[in-house]
């Protein structure tokens, strides 16, 4: 029995391992779902979703399996530590926030399904969380103490922003080694700091301190998107470094720098005002700078500041007022702010000072000439005029006149010298080049032109009219030389003629006429010769000319040609005709053909020519030339007589007016000479 009841029991033992081998799971490492001490989980079909909502916020969702689970299970991991359980949740719920994270860390979920104590296999998920925080970070120049920071924010959930910034380099100043001594303070640089705090930004909290490390200057409020740091010093170089923050975290960093140049003025233009002053002109680059500082040089010289302007003035002008024509001046500009400055901004222009042009001078009187000039310069204080007389020296600033002035007249000028001028243009000590005159001749002119005329004949007496010109005015009248002799008879400057009355027919009279000023006279007047001669007659000059047959056309008795001279003689301007042969000798011998009264007598005897001749000279109350019973001449006597051959041959010739040079008589009437 007892055998029985053994084999029974490993029967039976069989059998049940052969149900549990029915019954098992394939794999037989799997925990039995059954077992209420079994570990055994079921999947879950979806998977865990992660959210990042805030920088310490995550949001866990997934999908309800209300059929599988009663409730779920929520653990978490940070980095890689152990899985901590956050929560058990209604299994209605198939969400999860999961604050207070850092994002420093990685955190790793777990979502569990529970069935009392039976599990699902966990769901699981990581996540990093990230605080972008600010883009699109720039810097941007205000003034010369100031920067611009701006950004884009890219969350809302940051509670304000951090702002650090340290000093990475500083350049030194371009100042000139002759730069003078600035009109203000040296004061310590830290000054330049002492701005306080700026009233429109909220919770920004500023260290003045400058350091080689980042130092926060601003904590801000959120939502801000710009700041100005007006705590800078010109010239220096300053990394900026700034991150949103919350309570928990901060964003990532972001990094910029910045060169806070002291922009230089550009675009200098110079201009010369005038003689002496110079007009300076430039773009102003900077803001906030105290202003403006001007060196100058001349030529290879040294700079030296010789002004400064305050903030925003872009003008000055330079007097330089110096002996500097023809150098050339330097000009530097530099922005400055307390002891910063900027680099120079250089320019130069050659000095001028234009002298006049187009002097001409125009004698106005016998002492007085007057110069004119073109004034090319501006602004000087006048001109100098030099003078020189004749060989000797030139006499320096003989006259000084006023500015603007084009012209000036010597009224002390030298007679009958040669005189020259040159003008030049000054300012102080500093002058134009000059310009001259050339020689000009202030020669005492001699009246021009002088004539004579017969005027109230009246038989024995006539009067001589003499006419003249003259040009020059300032004189203090005429004389006259007659027959050498100067006469005290005083012609007023603004009469140019004179009468001698009452000389005598027959008389021959030589005139001239002079100018004169003081005890200066001029040169005489051409000479006029003038006879009193009778009505019908003229003056025939004398002189000596070649007498005979010039072209071997005549007859042998015209020949040889010799020289004869002749004493001046009246000759009558016509022939003789028959009227006024009838009314001095009672009848006309000539008949027949040509008679008429205007035409010449004809068939005159020698004797009929000697009695008219006599007869006239009786009538004109003259001394006979002739005597009729011995048939000669007296040539000293004062009456009418015929002329020579000598004579005849001269006055058709037309005296000396005309030489040898025509063939015939009557060859102009215009020359009195002419018979």
């Amino acid at each position: 029995m007892k055998k029985k009841y053994y084999a029974f029991i490993l029967l039976a033992t069989v059998i049940c391992l052969g149900c549990l081998f029915l019954l098992s799971c394939t794999k037989p490492d799997r925990d039995n779902p059954f077992d209420p001490m079994s570990n055994y989980t079921t999947p879950m079909q979806d998977s865990l979703a992660l959210t990042q909502i805030t920088d310490s916020q995550v949001k866990l969702e997934w999908q309800l399996n209300p059929t599988i689970v009663g409730n779920y299970i929520i653990k978490r991991q940070v980095n890689s530590g152990d899985y901590e359980v956050l929560s058990t949740i209604d299994k209605e719920t198939n969400t999860y926030t999961d604050t207070g994270l850092m994002t420093t860390n990685t955190y790793h979920y777990q979502l569990i399904g529970a069935n009392g104590d039976v599990q699902t296999e966990p769901l699981t998920n990581s996540i990093s969380t990230t605080f972008a925080g600010i883009t699109n970070f720039s810097i941007q120049q205000e003034t010369v103490l100031s920067a611009k920071l701006t950004w884009d924010h890219n969350c809302s959930y940051e509670e304000g922003y951090i702002i650090e910034r340290r000093e990475i380099s500083s350049r030194k100043n371009p100042i000139s080694k002759k730069r003078t001594e600035l009109p203000f303070g040296r004061g310590d640089v830290r000054q330049l700091l002492d701005r306080g705090v700026n009233n429109n930004e909220k919770k920004m909290k500023i260290d003045n301190n400058i350091s080689r490390d980042f130092i926060q200057i601003a904590d801000l409020s959120t939502n801000t998107l710009e700041y100005v740091d007006e705590t800078l010093i010109p010239n220096h170089s300053y990394e900026y470094r700034m991150h949103a923050y919350t309570e928990l975290n901060n964003s990532t960093e972001m990094v910029e720098t910045f060169d806070n140049t002291f922009p230089a003025p550009s675009n200098l233009q110079i201009n010369q005002d005038n003689v002496h002053t110079f007009s300076l002109v430039w773009d102003d680059n900077s803001e906030g700078e105290n202003g403006f500082t001007i060196e100058r040089k001349i030529d290879n010289g040294d700079y030296l500041q010789i002004g400064t302007n305050t903030s925003n003035d872009t003008i000055f002008v330079d007097d330089i007022n110096s002996e500097n024509q023809f150098e050339i001046v330097y000009y530097k500009i530099t922005a400055f702010y307390q002891t910063s400055f900027s680099d120079s901004l250089a320019g130069n222009y050659s000095i001028e000072f234009p002298a006049p042009t187009n002097l001409t001078y125009n004698q106005l009187t016998i002492i007085s000439i007057e110069l004119t000039w073109d004034d090319n310069s501006i602004n000087e204080d006048g001109f100098k005029i030099d003078k020189k007389v004749g060989s000797n020296n030139w006499q320096e600033e003989f006259a000084i006149i006023s500015e603007n002035t084009e012209e000036w007249t010597d009224t002390n000028a030298e007679i009958n010298e040669d005189i020259q001028y040159r003008v030049y243009a000054y300012s102080g000590s500093n002058q134009s080049d000059s310009i001259e005159t050339g020689v000009i001749d202030n020669t005492f002119p001699a009246p021009e032109n002088l004539e004579f005329s017969i005027e109230n004949i009246s038989y024995p007496t006539v009067d001589i009219h003499l006419e003249w010109d003259y040009a020059a005015s300032g004189i203090e009248g005429f004389k006259v030389l007659k027959n050498g002799i100067l006469l005290s008879n005083i012609i007023l400057p603004e009469v140019t003629e004179w009468i001698d009355v009452s000389l005598n027919v027959g008389d021959i009279v030589s005139y001239q006429v002079l100018a004169f000023y003081q005890s200066y006279n001029s040169a005489y007047s051409n000479e006029v010769i003038c006879g009193v001669a009778p009505e019908g007659m003229i003056f025939v000059q004398g002189g000596t000319f070649e007498m005979g047959d010039h072209y071997n056309e005549g007859n042998s008795d015209e020949l040889p040609i010799h020289e004869v001279t002749l004493d001046d003689f009246f000759i009558g301007e016509f022939e003789v005709t028959q009227a006024e042969f009838v009314a001095i000798y009672g009848s006309n011998p000539g008949s027949g053909y040509g008679d008429g009264d205007d035409y010449p007598v004809y068939n005159v005897t020698w004797n009929e020519a000697a009695t008219y001749c006599n007869l006239k000279s009786q009538q004109e109350g003259l001394t006979p030339c002739y005597n009729l019973s011995s048939w000669s001449c007296d040539y000293e006597a004062n009456g009418y007589r015929l002329p020579t051959e000598a004579e005849w041959e001269y006055a058709a010739r037309g005296g000396l007016n005309w030489e040898d040079n025509y063939r015939f008589s009557g060859i102009s009437t215009v020359l009195n000479y002419v018979a």
